[in-house]
């Protein structure tokens, strides 16, 4: 509408009235399918510590990873997903234990089932599930004749559902780097051999084990790992 004025210049309003839809689809069920689309896939999608390997000094006696999930995981082929418990979950989650025996020097390698799970969510971030899972080492590292090279956290991804029953993956990049390691780095081979009484380094000398080791001490001195207060 033009009003005018004597005198004045005339004054133009316009009045405009804009409706924005989505072609299709309202906003609320655009934005109900981008977030249903999140996790559409369920995911394994980190691990912490997420090095792989992560180096360990001293001989600790639990080893613990966080897995995050991208929706809450169940164990296929169990009971009904409202009457599981950790235990079913945790059947699908193991620690691969490579192992040393001295004095012979056989590897081994044995997969250690979880001694503690807990399970968490942030309400306000629905594709962030958390599961934390811990491992006992007191057999390995208690041991006078058996010890601990490495643990690497291994995952049956294809045993864990989601609600609906869909199975989970590995999220890319925690599949390229591959799933956490822990190095023990004071259980070198070459190093326990050495710290071996001398009966040991005889029964090994012809072994390639023992030439590693003296290579490592060509004096043939002993050698012992320094303890710190603590140890001692």
């Amino acid at each position: 509408m033009v009003h005018s004025d004597a005198g004045r210049e005339a004054c133009l309003y316009v009045g405009v009235k804009i409706n924005i839809k989505a072609t299709q689809r309202s906003s609320e069920r655009l934005y109900s399918s981008a977030t249903k689309h999140s996790v559409s896939t369920p995911m394994l999608m980190d691990c912490r510590p997420s090095e792989s390997p992560a180096f360990v000094h001293g001989r600790t006696t639990q080893a613990h990873f966080d897995l995050r999930f991208n929706t809450k995981p169940y164990s296929l082929g169990a009971v009904a997903q409202h009457e599981q418990v950790d235990g079913h979950l945790g059947a699908h989650i193991h620690l691969k234990v490579a192992t040393i025996s001295i004095p012979d020097g056989v590897m081994a390698e044995v997969e250690v089932p979880p001694s503690r799970i807990e399970q968490s969510n942030k309400g306000y971030q629905e594709d962030s599930y958390h599961v934390g899972v811990t491992f006992d080492l007191h057999e390995f590292q208690d041991s006078a004749t058996v010890k601990l090279n490495h643990a690497q956290l291994g995952v049956d991804e294809d045993d864990l559902v989601d609600s609906k029953g869909h199975k989970f993956t590995i999220a890319k990049k925690l599949m390229s780097a591959g799933l956490p390691i822990y190095v023990y780095e004071q259980n070198d081979i070459e190093q326990l051999v050495a710290e071996e009484t001398d009966a040991v380094k005889q029964a090994l000398e012809d072994t390639s084990v023992g030439h590693e080791a003296a290579l490592d001490d060509p004096m043939g001195a002993d050698i012992s790992t320094e303890l710190s207060d603590l140890d001692a």
